[in-house]
C-alpha cells in the first residue's frame, strides 16, 4: 500500500469462499463471475491496495458512515467489507456501462412551478474514471453472471451485467447491475441491526440460506425487466486485448467443474 507509511498496521483478514473446491487456478474474470473470494484476494495481492482504493474513489465510492474514502488498512474492502450506500453502488456501477465515465448522481433533472417558471438544478458533473476498455472488460464476467442463472438472478431480455454480494452470515445481501442506460442497486438486509437474514420470514417464506442472488437478485431481475427497456440498451463495448483465453488445462478444468449457484461469502458488497 504505497499511500501508507512502512509501519502501517493492517487488520487481519481471514477470508473464505462460499463453497469448497474453488481454491484453484482460474482467471480474474472467472473469479468475479463465480464470486470466488480467493481469486479476488490473489489478484489484489499482485496490486497496490492504494491504487485499488483510488480507482474506487474515482467512481464515487466512499464510506456511508462518514463520507471518507475506503480504509486501506482493512484489506477486505476489496470485496466490500465497509459500509456503502446503495445509491453509491448504483452510480459506481454505472461507470462500467458509461465507457468508464463516472457521473455524480443528480436527483432532479428539471424544476418548473405551476406558473411555468423554471428553476436551476445541479449541472451534470462527469469525469473519466477508468479507461473504456477496462470498463468493457469488467462487464464481461458480470454479463456472464446474469446469463448463468445463479440463484434467482436471471437475464432480463436486453444486455445486462450484475454482481451479487453476501456478508459472512447473510446479514446484508446485494445485487448491483446495469444495462447501457440504467444502473440499479438491490439490497436486502437489516438496517437497524447486524442480524442474519437466514431463517427470517420474508413475505411469509423463511429460507435456510439467503445470499445476494436469493431475494436481492430476484428484486433486481423483476425491476430491470420492467424498467431497462425504457432506457438505452446495447452492448458494453470491446475489452480488446485485456480479455485473454485461459490455458488449455484450465479450460478442461472448467468443463469438469460445476459452477456454484450461490453468491460468494463476501464481506458487505458490495459487493462487492
Amino acid at each position: 500500500a504505497s499511500c501508507l507509511p512502512d509501519n502501517a498496521y493492517f487488520q487481519e483478514w481471514d477470508f473464505k469462499n462460499a463453497l469448497p473446491g474453488y481454491e484453484r487456478m482460474m482467471t480474474v474474470s472467472q473469479g468475479l463471475t463465480w464470486s470466488v473470494n480467493s481469486a479476488t484476494a490473489a489478484q489484489a495481492a499482485m496490486l497496490d491496495l492504494c491504487d485499488i482504493r483510488d480507482a474506487a474513489s474515482r467512481m464515487g465510492v466512499h464510506r456511508a458512515v462518514d463520507g471518507k474514502e475506503l480504509d486501506v488498512t482493512t484489506p477486505s474492502f476489496i470485496i466490500g467489507g465497509q459500509e456503502v450506500a446503495p445509491m453509491t453502488m448504483a452510480a459506481a456501477f454505472a461507470t462500467f456501462a458509461n465507457d468508464g465515465e463516472y457521473c455524480e448522481p443528480i436527483a432532479l433533472t428539471s424544476v418548473k412551478d405551476a406558473r411555468g417558471n423554471k428553476y436551476k438544478v445541479p449541472k451534470q458533473n462527469c469525469e473519466q474514471a477508468i479507461a473504456p476498455e477496462v470498463a468493457a472488460a469488467v462487464s464481461v464476467p458480470l454479463t456472464n453472471l446474469v446469463n448463468s442463472n445463479q440463484g434467482n438472478l436471471r437475464p432480463i431480455g436486453v444486455p445486462a451485467a450484475a454482481k451479487t454480494g453476501t456478508t459472512d452470515l447473510s446479514e446484508q445481501t446485494w445485487t448491483v447491475g446495469y444495462t447501457k442506460g440504467i444502473s440499479t442497486a438491490s439490497w436486502v438486509g437489516n438496517w437497524t441491526s447486524n442480524t442474519s437474514m437466514n431463517g427470517v420470514a420474508i413475505n411469509g417464506v423463511a429460507r435456510e440460506y439467503v445470499d445476494g442472488s436469493t431475494i436481492a437478485g430476484a428484486q433486481w431481475t423483476e425491476y430491470m425487466r420492467a424498467v431497462a427497456p425504457l432506457y438505452e440498451t446495447g452492448s458494453f463495448g470491446s475489452a480488446g486485448s485485456l480479455m485473454g483465453s485461459p490455458p488449455a488445462q484450465q479450460q478442461q478444468q472448467q468443463q469438469q467443474q460445476q459452477q456454484p449457484d450461490t453468491g460468494s461469502d463476501d464481506e458487505e458488497d458490495d459487493d462487492d
